[in-house]
């Protein structure tokens, strides 16, 4: 569910009725005063996520209103790496957009991006893309272009500051290899003064967010004060603790991916060896590269690129709010680079005929390992056992509250974190949905009642049957609640009714869609 959770700001002004909710993630709750000059704007999604990914979803939203529509972003923005990777490596899009659907973690984030990973993770390509071009057309609108890149990177989550040092070292390649013949021709001052200008720009956009205020507290402000409050670990915390950190976890088994909807697998022995041919095949290679006349310069781009893959995954193990896949694999991009730049001096080097021979059996046994992996995650995850706020029966409740009539006479009332960003998100447009958890006070109930009562809708209650037992012993006492009789007693998500015999299946203009839709 949380990867829907940074379309809030659009869920809000999409669906005018959202706005009634004025309890949890309350539309506006998080909007800044820009510069605390008085004009509030919806900057941010969450205290730490912007709400830039609103802005490149919206087109799709528009046209594909689905949950489906969202995972389409992610596969869009694999498409998008293969192509920029294909120009840097001189590859086929084709083939480079396969592998990256195979690469298991890699590809299941980007579908279910929980992050938001998929933007950042497609900057940081397209800047090493856009810094190649600025050195050989020394025209500043490339740098301009890749400003605005760690800008919005920055903007759409906090987290991309741990990927700036990965970014300089991997624009180190391009720098080193311009820089003599611009030192010679005389052009460095200008590349020099036109960098100037987009690290101004940087900054004046930096400045302006992070010096944006609270709107009901101008003392306060939030994503300045999200930075100055992250927490690192020591380096003796690191070395004690790194084997039981969540994100060494997620690097070490494949199948964390699917940690937020799926109860993980412990990883076996063939994990550990998966493990040993994904992250010591490229140092192995290059040292074999060494001794085989590969250009020194293609094995330098190649080590800085795994090393920037290492120095990320560190800078993420530091961090004591890093925790899961979606942080883990922000260092993939930098080992991914590296595996491609590596493949590279491969194909540079002169080898024996016997140590081709070699060299084939030895590539031949790495792919096997990786395509053997990967198949066997994707055949592997569907059986773990699902988390109950992601079960299939929230997909059919959804389904059901999608019809107008019923929409249009009810409030939502989502006691789960489960169901609030993916009901709010995808609904009838006359749909009213507010998130109480818990539900624990007498002013809450107040307010609920007064909240429906002022807009003429009945109050229909969507829960958990797993976990909200609790939540709802208010609601039960204080309304004359029943469940809908529309969905199967067993079924994990329910919905409690104001009026139970307001079924939403005798709403439905179409009684066979009702019938699909009860069982989940």
């Amino acid at each position: 569910m949380d990867e829907f959770l940074f379309y809030h700001v659009l869920a809000c002004r999409f669906y005018p009725l959202n706005a009634l909710n004025s309890f949890r993630e309350a539309c506006g709750s998080y909007d800044l005063n820009l510069l605390n000059t008085g004009w509030i704007l919806p900057l941010r999604s969450n205290a730490y996520v912007g709400s830039f990914p609103s802005l490149y979803y919206l087109p799709i939203f528009l046209l594909w209103r689905s949950p489906d529509s969202a995972r389409l972003v992610g596969l869009l923005f694999l498409l998008a790496q293969a192509m920029i990777l294909a120009r840097l490596f001189y590859r086929k899009t084709a083939v480079l957009f396969g592998v990256l659907l195979l690469f298991f973690p890699y590809a299941y984030q980007h579908i279910a991006d929980t992050g938001p990973i998929s933007f950042q993770i497609t900057s940081i390509f397209l800047i090493i893309l856009l810094t190649r071009r600025w050195f050989r057309d020394q025209r500043m609108h490339w740098l301009l272009c890749c400003t605005a890149l760690v800008f919005l990177g920055i903007w759409t989550k906090l987290v991309y500051f741990w990927l700036l040092p990965g970014i300089a070292l991997s624009v180190l390649p391009t720098v080193l290899e311009h820089a003599k013949k611009r030192y010679q021709d005389g052009t460095y001052v200008k590349l020099g003064v036109q960098a100037i200008v987009p690290g101004a720009v940087l900054l004046a956009l930096l400045t302006t967010l992070f010096l944006s205020t609270d709107p009901t507290d101008a003392s306060v402000r939030p994503l300045l004060n999200q930075v100055l409050g992250g927490e690192m670990y020591s380096l003796s915390e690191l070395a004690k603790n790194f084997w039981n950190l969540g994100v060494t976890h997620a690097l070490l088994n494949p199948l964390e991916a699917t940690q937020r909807v799926f109860d993980v697998h412990a990883p076996t022995t063939f994990v550990y060896l998966w493990n040993a041919v994904m992250f010591l095949s490229v140092p192995i290679l290059l040292l074999l590269c060494t001794f085989t006349g590969s250009s020194r310069r293609n094995i330098l781009k190649a080590t800085i690129y795994y090393v920037a893959f290492w120095l990320t995954f560190f800078i993420i193990a530091r961090t004591k709010a890093a925790w899961a896949m979606h942080h883990t694999v922000l260092s993939f991009p930098f080992l991914i680079l590296s595996v491609l730049a590596t493949l590279h001096c491969l194909r540079d080097s002169h080898w024996h005929a016997q140590w081709k021979n070699q060299l084939r059996d030895c590539a031949g046994v790495i792919l096997a390992c990786f395509i053997a992996g990967n198949i066997a995650w994707y055949l592997t995850f569907p059986f773990e056992q699902r988390h109950a706020n992601d079960d299939f029966s929230k997909v059919t409740l959804n389904r059901l509250l999608e019809d107008h009539t019923f929409a249009s006479n009810h409030l939502y009332v989502v006691t789960h974190w489960g169901m609030y960003y993916y009901q709010v998100l995808f609904g009838d447009r006359s749909q009213a949905v507010v998130y109480i958890e818990p539900l624990d006070s007498m002013g809450k109930v107040h307010s609920l009642r007064n909240t429906a009562m002022s807009h003429g809708r009945k109050i229909a209650f969507l829960y958990d049957a797993t976990a909200a037992a609790a939540d709802l012993t208010l609601a039960r006492d204080s309304f004359n609640l029943g469940n809908d009789t529309c969905i199967a007693t067993d079924a994990t998500w329910q919905m409690l009714l104001e009026d139970p015999t307001d079924s939403v299946c005798k709403t439905r203009k179409d009684p066979s869609m009702a019938a699909a839709v009860i069982v989940p």
